[in-house]
């Protein structure tokens, strides 16, 4: 069975004006208003949780959060459905995903001017020891699919660096080589 647990995480710069509870009004506004495709359903404020997953927008089939989880401000975006795609086909569909809400966010009335996303490092995980465990035999099972990710997103010019500690989950970052990841707009037309 291919892991369908696979998440990334767009990190955020020179945001730490903003307090996570900002984000709780926005995404209930996203629900109301039926911003993005696919039901999303509730919003979870975990803002006190130290390193938590932040504010959490709760979707049918994916799970989008603020989150703060190695200390650092970023969108996170979870598939927590099973599926017949690769490892590859999730990533590039979370990544489509994540990309827009994180144009979407930037340009919000309340954090414009305050709030943006770089583009490189793209953080990817497994979310799954069962099938993915962070072993030899789970990183050689799910690295083609970060591979194919960081072509994706970076072209020729991408490396990627295995988060090995077998006591977290199976994770790497993935760089642009040359630094020119460029904007999100340079990211979305990348995966379209």
């Amino acid at each position: 069975m291919e892991p369908y647990r696979l998440g990334l995480k767009l990190f955020a710069e020179g945001a730490k004006e903003i307090a996570l509870t900002e984000f709780i009004p926005i995404f209930h506004r996203w629900i109301r208003d039926r911003t993005f495709d696919g039901p999303l359903l509730d919003v979870a404020d975990y803002s006190h949780v130290h390193h938590g997953p932040g504010v959490l927008l709760a979707g049918f089939d994916a799970n989008y959060c603020m989150d703060v989880g190695d200390g650092s401000l970023g969108l996170m975006w979870y598939n927590k459905r099973p599926t017949q795609e690769s490892v590859a086909d999730v990533l590039v569909r979370g990544a489509r995903r994540a990309v827009e809400m994180a144009l979407r966010l930037q340009d919000e009335p309340e954090l414009r001017g305050r709030l943006s996303f770089t583009g490189s490092p793209v953080l990817v995980f497994a979310n799954d020891r069962l099938h993915a465990p962070n072993t030899t035999s789970g990183w050689s099972y799910v690295s083609p699919g970060f591979e194919s990710l960081a072509a994706r997103l970076y072209g020729g010019n991408s490396r990627i660096e295995r988060q090995d500690d077998p006591r977290e989950r199976l994770a790497a970052r993935l760089h642009s080589n040359d630094g020119s990841a460029g904007s999100l707009d340079d990211l979305a037309a990348r995966l379209r």
